[in-house]
Parts: C-alpha cells; structure tokens; sequence
C-alpha cells in the first residue's frame, strides 16, 4: 500500500515556541482528494496548514509527503517538494499582469517548462487566458481566488493547501471557487483547505476533520458530516427539523 500524498502525525505547532495554538492533529489527504478542515474561530485550523508548509514552528509530531518526512524543512524545500500553498490574503501580486503573476509562480522552471506551465494554467482556467494582460488589482474577488489557485499550481505540486478560499466572496462567487476546486481534485491533485463556510465547502469534498482546540474532535465522509445534528448545529449554522 502506497503512502498518503500528505499526511500529518500528531502535530504540535506554535508562533511562539513553548506556546502552541495546534496541540495534537493529524490528517491525511491523498491524491484526488479534497479534504477540509472546520472549527469554531481559534482552532488552530490556519495555523496547521501554515505549519505543514513550514511557516511556523513545529514542536511535535511530523509531516510526511510520499512518505518522506518534510516537517522541519524551510518553506522553500517544501514548496520544491511538492506542496502549494495559496494564503488568505496577499495571495497574488496585484500590480502584475495575469500572465506575469503565473510567471512569478514558477520562476525556478526552466524557461520552456515555465511556457509551457503558463499555457496549461489558461487551459484549466480560461476566464483567465481572455484577460491575461490585465493587472490582478482588476480582478474580481473570485478571479483573484483562480489566479492564486493558477499560481500555486505552477510547480506542479502534489498536494495544495488553501486557507479560506472563499472568505469575503459573494454567494454566487463561492459555489464558482469551490466547483474549481472539486475539478481541481478530479484532476488527481490532493486539496487540502480550511474553510468556515463548512456547509458549502462540504458538499464539494470528500472527507473532513473537525476541529476544536488545537486538536482532531471528529473526521468522516463529508457526506456523514454534513447528515450529523450534532455537527450541523454546532459548525454548520443550521438544526434539523424534528
């Protein structure tokens, strides 16, 4: 049996070392996957995908991509091993132009790769081919989301992580995002996002953890989350009629 494409083992992290905000998590996601993360504000769910792309420290437990250990790497070795990461904010570079902003994503490709990577990013998402001379400051909401997404895949990673995608878009605009990334997955790429419109974003994954408090509280199908009462009123907003 082949290792999972990314997978977290008991994991502690923290900004401040001797200070952890993630306690004791662990997740696994593999290839044509898409995984969420949900929990109330202050769970720690941000601050676990930012410590298995490496950006903040990790105390406890490891991470492990194909099977190898990644955890305690610089970003940047992360990254060139195989993991995207697209932040909540400042995701794109607003003054660049489309084009130049997939460019800046892949600037270690060699200059054909890189071409090539270009093209392919406007085959998977064309509303970004038509304006691919525009400045990203242009973009809608949604767009700028796609962008990112584009630009993360440039080094062809194994596995991209998203921390709240959808954040701040309009109804209409987070099925859009959402249905990219479901296709995205289909494509055989491994998606790990945090995300609190958990209702949403379950109805377009695979499987879920929940957490609380710096640790794992519950994981199954998004399907049997999405049909838990105990769930629904507590993470995804509504009660179930008796």
């Amino acid at each position: 049996m082949s290792a999972p494409v990314c997978e977290a083992r008991n994991l502690r992290a923290s900004y401040i070392p001797g200070m952890p905000i993630v306690f004791d998590i662990s997740v696994i996601v593999d290839a044509g996957e898409l995984v969420t993360l949900i929990g109330p504000n202050g769970a720690g769910k941000s601050t676990f995908l930012k410590a298995l792309a490496g950006l903040v420290l990790v105390e406890g437990g490891e991470v492990r991509l194909g099977g190898q250990r990644i955890s305690g790497l610089p970003t940047h070795e992360i990254i060139a091993a195989g993991v995207g990461f697209v932040p909540q904010t400042s995701n794109v570079f607003s003054s660049l132009s489309i084009e130049d902003n997939l460019i800046s994503g892949g600037h270690t490709l060699p200059r054909s790769l890189l071409r090539e990577r270009v093209q392919r990013a406007f085959e998977h998402f064309p509303a970004l081919a038509d304006r691919r001379r525009a400045a990203a400051n242009v973009l809608s909401g949604g767009q700028r989301q796609m962008l990112a997404v584009a630009r993360a895949l440039m080094t062809d990673p194994r596995v991209i992580m998203l921390d709240e995608p959808t954040a701040g878009l309009a109804p209409k605009i987070v099925h859009e995002v959402l249905d990219d990334l479901r296709r995205l997955a289909k494509s055989g790429v491994a998606v790990l996002m945090v995300e609190q419109n958990a209702k949403a974003a379950l109805r377009v994954s695979d499987r879920a953890y929940v957490l609380v408090e710096g640790r794992n509280h519950m994981t199954g199908t998004a399907a049997d989350l999405l049909d838990n009462d105990a769930i629904a009123e507590a993470f995804l907003g509504f009660r179930r009629k008796s």
